[in-house]
């Protein structure tokens, strides 16, 4: 009874180390995969700066190609007015100081334009400043960060080393085919489950009476009837020991 007793007792103490297990293995791909999302939101906010610059300087070449619109009809005016001396007749004159007037009206209406895209290229440029001061932060959190959870995945690697050498060492001590019947049955989660008021505590469903009080006594390792899995006494009340003897 003592060893069967102590072979169960290792099973309930190799699941619990499993379970730790799993748990660092699922770090070491977790941890990895946090960095790779810090890595890509610093990504997007460097994309950011770069997308903003590029409209901004979009911006400033349009306002470049207006002012250079302007310098264009402003010579164009000048030219007319030097002509004016020059001319002979009225009906010349009168035209050219029409063309004048319209240059003017055409001067006008790309200033407006001039001042509308200034106002344009100033936010463009108080976008930037702000994207490349988000992205300062950006840079420092995410240093940071990366830099914590590269501890922290050395950290957890370290343990996962030592808990698998330890569930090596502890596996040794099983017979092998316990161990085996735990490994398979373990595939779909908890291989070994306790057993309270006789219901298995992997399928929950009720064990007959008998089974429960086998269980309790441990002179040998059960398997629920139902899910195969290794049985081990749970909290049971003391009083459920006498409905099985009366079963």
């Amino acid at each position: 009874m003592a060893g069967r007793m102590e072979e169960l007792n290792q099973l309930v103490e190799l699941q619990a180390l499993d379970t730790e297990v799993a748990r660092l293995v699922a770090l070491t791909r977790d941890i990895p995969a946090a960095i790779e999302s810090r890595t890509g939101e610093l990504a997007a906010s460097k994309h950011a700066v770069e997308t903003l610059k590029a409209k901004a300087k979009d911006a400033a070449k349009k306002r470049a190609s207006l002012e250079g619109d302007l310098k264009v009809a402003q010579d164009g005016r000048t030219r007319l007015l030097n002509t004016l001396n020059s001319i002979k007749t009225n009906r010349e004159y009168t035209a050219a100081l029409a063309e004048i007037e319209a240059g003017k009206a055409k001067e006008s209406a790309i200033e407006d334009l001039i001042l509308a895209q200034l106002e344009v290229c100033e936010r463009d440029e108080r976008e930037v400043s702000a994207a490349e001061k988000k992205l300062r932060n950006d840079e420092v959190r995410v240093k940071e960060q990366t830099e914590d959870l590269r501890k922290e995945l050395a950290r957890v690697q370290g343990q996962l080393a030592e808990r698998q050498a330890d569930r090596g060492r502890m596996a040794t001590g099983i017979a092998s085919d316990l161990l085996s019947r735990y490994e398979r049955t373990g595939l779909g989660g908890a291989a070994v489950v306790p057993v309270n008021d006789n219901v298995c505590g992997g399928c929950f469903r009720r064990l007959p009476p008998q089974m429960g009080l086998q269980v309790r006594l441990g002179e040998d390792i059960q398997f629920c009837q139902f899910c195969g899995r290794i049985l081990y006494p749970g909290e049971t009340p003391a009083d459920d020991a006498a409905e099985g003897l009366s079963g």
